[in-house]
């Protein structure tokens, strides 16, 4: 048994690309596969799909509206759910644990068994480590207990030895790939229905972003690329994967309306098809202040669509190339408006760029990743 352990089944790049490596696995051995989620969300159904056994470490209760449902996930989460997930793994040993993110370590600490080797995908940068983990003693624990690490770009591998003592021998570099179906990606170009509904048309220069609203993925900084670029007539904005219930989201809409900017900016919520939104960008922007090795950057290349990103933010660099977009100071919104301009202004530098995304995309969209780390989890099988 292979046992997995992912942070949250939500429709972001770690959970994603977990579930990718998971597909791909069970592909390659008869080994039972099992994964423990720390929290649920909206790929739960695919998870359980491609796994043998797949669990909720903490179900949430608090919102829940059935007051039956609520009692029940209350009274069992943190207690009897997690006694049994316990007990479950102590008398059915996995031969490895594959660990997804620095988030997990308060399920690895209680998992622990010596005998069974951990390889753990970090995906982090530094600021994500301390915020959210603040060197805690599971995430120590964690860090001390992996006997070999994946990272998705030499950016993250650098930080886990320059920060975080890890032996860079321990490392290894997988880049992600794209979980689009890349099938009859032009002969989706141009969807006459989609663009009715976010009212552009054929003229419309639509410039895009996508994940979780917030400091980390610079929503901020691209209301601020919006503001300076809304005079355009025909330039609309839209970002992808918002959550209309999220404090974040109100403070997004709160300095969009500061900006007036109007109907030029539009926001999609999270959803699983988010390729039908990729075909219509003319140009993407990463204004993440951080980011590992996007897999959203991956994914708007197989549409030719070239990005703009900051320097010094992460992964972004060992992916977006002179030929397949432009890398711009880091927070330097003025710098990345005038590049969208030079690319909207140019034919000849847009025809150029989009061409060059797309050879990009084929070095990175194949499986050699998953190969590698196939390799990597083979050898301890």
């Amino acid at each position: 048994m292979i046992l997995f352990i992912g942070h949250e089944g939500s429709l972001t790049g770690a959970p994603i690309f977990l579930l990718r490596i998971i597909k791909y696995i069970k592909a390659q051995t008869a080994e039972e596969i099992h994964v423990i989620l720390k929290k649920g969300g909206d790929l739960e159904n695919e998870y359980q799909k491609y796994s043998d056994k797949t669990t909720i470490w903490h179900v949430d209760w608090y919102y829940e509206k059935n007051i039956i449902k609520k009692l029940k996930n209350r009274i069992l989460n943190n207690n009897r759910r997690q006694k049994s997930i316990q007990d479950f793994y102590s008398k059915n040993k996995p031969k490895i644990i594959f660990n997804n993110t620095a988030g997990n370590g308060i399920i690895l600490k209680k998992l622990f068994n010596a005998d069974v080797p951990v390889i753990s995908f970090i995906h982090e940068l530094q600021s994500v480590i301390n915020m959210h983990y603040i060197y805690s003693e599971e995430t120590t624990f964690l860090f001390e207990n992996t006997k070999e690490f994946i990272t998705p770009s030499k950016a993250t591998k650098n930080n886990l030895s320059k920060n975080n003592n890890i032996c860079l021998n321990k490392i290894n570099i997988c880049y992600g790939s794209s979980s689009i179906i890349s099938e009859n990606i032009e002969t989706l170009k141009g969807n006459i229905g989609l663009k009715k509904q976010l009212k552009i048309n054929d003229k419309t220069f639509l410039i895009g972003a996508c994940g979780t609203l917030g400091w980390r993925k610079g929503s901020d900084l691209f209301l601020k690329v919006c503001k300076q670029l809304k005079a355009e007539d025909n330039f609309k904005f839209i970002w992808i994967g918002i959550n209309k219930n999220s404090q974040s989201y109100n403070e997004f809409m709160y300095e969009a309306n500061k900006y007036k900017l109007g109907d030029q900016l539009i926001t999609i919520p999270h959803e699983q098809d988010i390729g039908k939104y990729y075909k219509l960008l003319d140009l993407f922007l990463m204004t993440s202040r951080e980011d590992p090795f996007p897999l959203v950057n991956l994914e708007v290349a197989e549409f030719g669509v070239p990005i703009i990103c900051f320097k010094d933010s992460g992964g972004s660099e060992e992916f977006v190339e002179e030929n397949s977009g432009f890398i711009v100071p880091y927070g330097d919104t003025t710098k990345m408006s005038q590049k969208a301009l030079e690319i909207y202004k140019s034919p000849k530098v847009r025809s150029r760029l989009e061409n060059g995304i797309r050879k990009q995309s084929r070095k990175f969209n194949n499986h050699n990743s998953l190969d590698k780390i196939w390799e990597i989890i083979f050898k301890y099988l």
